[in-house]
């Protein structure tokens, strides 16, 4: 008879695997925190672009931009709570007004999002497309590291911390402060010291978006006299066309463009009455103007 003597595993043997799975677990901890940190990432720029999309769509429904939610500086400090503050426009301790975008209260970090605006863009579409038209100036400026060294005026800026609390700041050739936007915000490299995540809405972009490229005024003169329509600006002041007593044309404008109706080729002040009263702003479609 053959008897069959089972070998079990010798208590270096065990200790070896042992050893063996602690290496494995332990190099993998690094591995699992990269991972993280990059899903943490690419959520986070989703999170940035929803917001962005969002302040694009609210300006197309509404014609301006929302204004800032602010952190009242204080003891301890008001913290913002998700709706538009009056008069706040430029202010830097503005945050986004989530609530009025119907947008998640915080980034993947758990904070609200540093978010300016040129106040210029946040009244109306006429006063919007004007803005526009005659070109960006003043607060907020925005340094793109990847693209320029010098500032540039922006139709917003939204900014998270990342994954440390402190908004960061770049000196050099890309200076800005994203905490105060002194000399300006910055969209900067990623590094051991700046993990900023910053977009901006361009000029450029918004005025697509919110004012289209022409819009149309149908000038209706009722009186009995003839009336001239002049382009007032931005730019350069023009005429565009005279209506003889008791006609009506239509005539194609850039969105933006400020409107005269007068007496006189030269454009001498003061408009003649009509209705709605001249200047008026070209903006969006309908717009009709009666001379009675």
């Amino acid at each position: 008879m053959t008897i069959n003597k089972e070998k079990g595993f010798t208590l270096i043997e065990i200790a070896i695997v042992m050893v063996i799975i602690g290496i494995l677990v332990g190099s993998s901890i690094p591995i699992m925190r990269v991972l993280h940190e990059r899903k943490l990432r690419e959520q986070n720029l989703e999170y940035l672009q929803q917001a962005k999309e969002a302040i694009i769509n609210f300006a197309i429904i509404n014609g301006r931009l929302p204004l800032e939610d602010i952190t009242i500086p204080a003891i301890p400090p008001v913290p913002p709570d998700g709706h538009e503050d009056a008069g706040s426009a430029g202010n830097p301790n503005g945050n986004l007004p989530y609530l009025d975008l119907n947008l998640p209260a915080t980034d993947p970090y758990g904070r609200v999002l540093k978010y300016i605006v040129n106040g210029g863009l946040t009244i109306n579409r006429q006063t919007t497309c004007n803005t526009l038209l005659t070109g960006l100036a003043g607060n907020p400026l925005a340094v793109d590291a990847g693209g320029a060294v010098t500032a540039f005026p922006v139709a917003a800026v939204l900014i998270s911390n990342g994954p440390t609390t402190p908004f960061n700041l770049v000196v050099g050739a890309f200076s800005g402060n994203n905490a105060t936007g002194s000399p300006n915000y910055i969209k900067s490299f990623l590094t051991n010291s700046f993990d900023d995540e910053a977009v901006y809405i361009g000029g450029f972009e918004l005025y697509g978006k919110v004012c289209g490229n022409f819009t149309t005024a149908s000038i209706n003169n009722t009186s009995a006299a003839p009336v001239y329509v002049r382009k007032i600006g931005p730019g350069t002041p023009a005429n565009v066309g005279m209506l003889s007593a008791g006609s009506i044309a239509t005539y194609t404008f850039t969105p933006g463009t400020q409107i005269g109706i007068y007496n006189n080729l030269s454009g001498t002040p003061p408009t003649v009455g009509s209705n709605p009263a001249t200047p008026v702003i070209a903006a969006g479609e309908g717009l009709v103007i009666t001379i009675p």
